[in-house]
């Protein structure tokens, strides 16, 4: 079984960015759930069952899509429960990203034994609770989060709401927007911590 994470590195100036802001919150806050990742704005993840399937499924996926425009919004904010909130650069929207992710997810799910952050929330954040459209994708996709209730972001960190205020303050006066090309899909393996594995490029034939 292999515990996996497909998804999107963001370009060099961004990885930088999230580099440094995820060390601030580090030396600020101590170390926070997320600030250890490396940054990357997740498809889909979970327990599968085979490496190389998922590896063969992601070359046949990439090889039908050429690059897509990826352009960054502010810095966000999304609850965890009433104690933690996730602090994010946010993505904008866009019909061929979201298509990418869902189509992800859809043709790895045969090759899914257990979703991971169903796990990961009940053991961090006990209270937090899936509305009925996120279960139901948990149910066809194995992951919280797929199509339309998607939004694509890149996490920063974790962090208790008591220092959520400053934090973020000092975060939104450092932070601007990027625009770049998605080249090719990202995949992360777990053992103690999640790390690169292997990138998939896409066509590189055109625009999307």
């Amino acid at each position: 079984m292999e515990r996996l994470l497909i998804g999107m590195s963001p370009s060099r100036e961004l990885r930088q960015e999230l580099l440094r802001t995820k060390q601030y919150v580090k030396s600020r806050l101590g170390f926070q759930l997320q600030t250890d990742e490396p940054p990357h704005c997740t498809f889909c993840l979970g327990e599968y069952t085979n490496l190389s399937q998922v590896e063969h499924v992601l070359e046949r996926i990439t090889a039908t899509y050429t690059p897509i425009i990826i352009d960054t919004l502010d810095i966000g904010t999304f609850s965890i429960d009433s104690h933690y909130t996730t602090i994010f650069v946010g993505i904008k929207r866009r019909g061929s990203l979201t298509e990418l992710q869902k189509r992800t997810a859809e043709s790895l799910f045969q090759y899914m034994k257990g979703g991971l952050l169903s796990s990961y929330m009940n053991l961090h954040h006990p209270k937090h609770s899936f509305s009925k459209q996120e279960k139901d994708d948990i149910k066809n996709y194995g992951y919280p989060y797929i199509g339309t209730n998607w939004k694509p972001h890149f996490t920063i960190a974790t962090i208790p709401n008591s220092h959520l205020k400053s934090t973020l303050k000092d975060i939104k006066s450092k932070h601007k927007n990027y625009s770049f090309f998605l080249k090719g899909l990202s995949l992360f393996s777990y053992k103690k911590r999640w790390r690169f594995h292997k990138f998939f490029s896409l066509a590189q034939s055109g625009i999307a």
